[in-house]
């Protein structure tokens, strides 16, 4: 799943570059063959378009591909829940347990905490409302 991660982290990085984001994504110790399965699977979950070819591996023909080209709504929806660093370190560890890494549950999974995190703020931002609120009704409305 970091390979899966860096690639859609690089692809949003060049995106927009005036080559269309055409560059190739390459990471020490991982093979061109791992990275194309990779840049696939990201298109067979619609998140990335990426740029392929189709070439013979062996004697079995195999759609290599080269680049991702742009990411989808989907692929940015996904990359928002594990963007942050100490997220997806959080998102690992608790999978972890369960040994599931697919595209949905670590998609729950960063759900759930961003919900927690966001409860942790909720009392203190209605407690500027309800203080902003209260101010208004100490002042006349007429006025």
């Amino acid at each position: 799943m970091d390979l899966l991660r860096d690639i859609l982290l690089f692809a949003e990085k060049h995106e927009s570059y005036p080559d269309g984001g055409k560059v190739p994504f390459k990471k020490d110790g991982v093979s061109e063959l791992a990275i194309s399965f990779h840049i696939g699977l990201l298109e067979n979950a619609k998140f990335v378009i990426a740029q392929s070819d189709n070439e013979m591996y062996g004697s079995y023909p195999y759609k290599k591909f080269y680049v991702v080209v742009s990411i989808t709504w989907n692929g940015y929806e996904f990359l928002d829940k594990i963007r942050d660093e100490k997220q997806w370190k959080r998102i690992k560890q608790m999978l972890s347990k369960t040994g599931d890494f697919s595209f949905e549950t670590i998609s729950r999974a960063a759900s759930s905490l961003i919900a927690e995190q966001l409860k942790q703020h909720v009392p203190s931002v209605l407690g500027v409302i309800i203080v902003y609120l209260a101010g208004l009704l100490t002042k006349p409305f007429w006025k």
